[in-house]
């Protein structure tokens, strides 16, 4: 009878075990897919750029002890929630596409080794045993947006990969807000004004850009000459050619005439 019972209970013990085992198993399969990897992506160096910068951002990729990913697909770059890619690049940072988005990936370190081992992995077909990949550790890479060829606004970015099986993983999303560039206020809007300066000998000169368009004219003092004889020669003849002067030299030359006449009637009496 004793015997019976040991039996029993020994039975129901393997029993018991086998069923928790089960358990156990069934557990790590159901969370290992939701725990393979995980992408984190920090925030930007600058969150709100002026056109034109540069500004980076840095991706982990955190693959799990008990995993072994082999990355069969790039990782893809997406802005704006939109369905598809911006650009790709590979798990070595290697791209084709990313340069000509304005987009720069780096790679900055990868501590973990690939090589076969046990783990989970969808290289062919989820499950745990042994596969190929990489395994317990955190891949880090640098990425640098160049806002030259990015609009002026809020832009959302997301990374993601399928790490086979069309087992997709994201990243969270990180915004940046690119800013139009200021206004140099002593370059915009300058106008050329033209001062137009009148000298003496009716010469005109044009000079520099000043800042507006409009246009005066300046008229400098006239020049003092420094040759006395010319200039006592300039104003007489001026004078001469005036009704004034004109008036004045007839009577001077009627004056002289007259006196000349008189003179000589004067002497020819004399002699008589």
């Amino acid at each position: 009878m004793n015997s019976i019972k040991e039996q029993t209970k020994k039975h129901a013990s393997k029993i018991v075990a086998s069923v928790l085992t089960l358990l156990i198993i069934s557990l790590i399969i159901i969370a290992g897919p939701a725990s393979a990897i995980d992408l984190s992506l920090s925030g930007f160096s600058n969150s709100n750029p002026t056109q034109g910068t540069s500004v980076s951002t840095t991706l982990t990729i955190d693959v799990n002890s008990n995993e072994r990913m082999d990355f069969p697909n790039p990782v893809e770059i997406f802005l704006d929630d939109s369905t598809t890619a911006l650009c790709s690049f590979n798990i070595d940072g290697s791209s084709s596409d990313c340069a000509s988005r304005g987009i720069t990936v780096s790679l900055i370190s990868i501590p973990t080794t690939y090589g076969y081992g046990y783990g989970y992995g969808y290289g062919y077909g989820y499950g745990y045993g042994y596969n190929q990949g990489y395994s317990n550790g955190i891949l880090t890479y640098q990425i640098t947006l160049n806002t030259n060829q990015f609009s002026v606004g809020t832009h959302t970015i997301q990374l993601r990969v399928n790490a086979g099986e069309d087992h997709i993983y994201s990243s969270n999303e990180r915004q940046i807000t690119i800013v139009a560039p200021q206004e140099d206020s002593h370059s915009v809007g300058t106008k050329t004004k033209k001062i137009k300066v009148i000298e003496s000998d009716n010469e005109e000169i044009t000079p520099i850009n000043l800042g507006t368009n409009n246009e005066e004219t300046i008229t400098p003092e006239k020049k003092t000459s420094t040759n006395f004889l010319t200039g006592a020669v300039t104003g007489i003849t001026n004078f001469a050619k005036s009704g004034l002067g004109i008036s004045v030299i007839i009577i001077l030359f009627a004056s002289v005439i007259g006196g000349i006449v008189f003179f000589s009637i004067k002497r020819f009496k004399a002699r008589k």
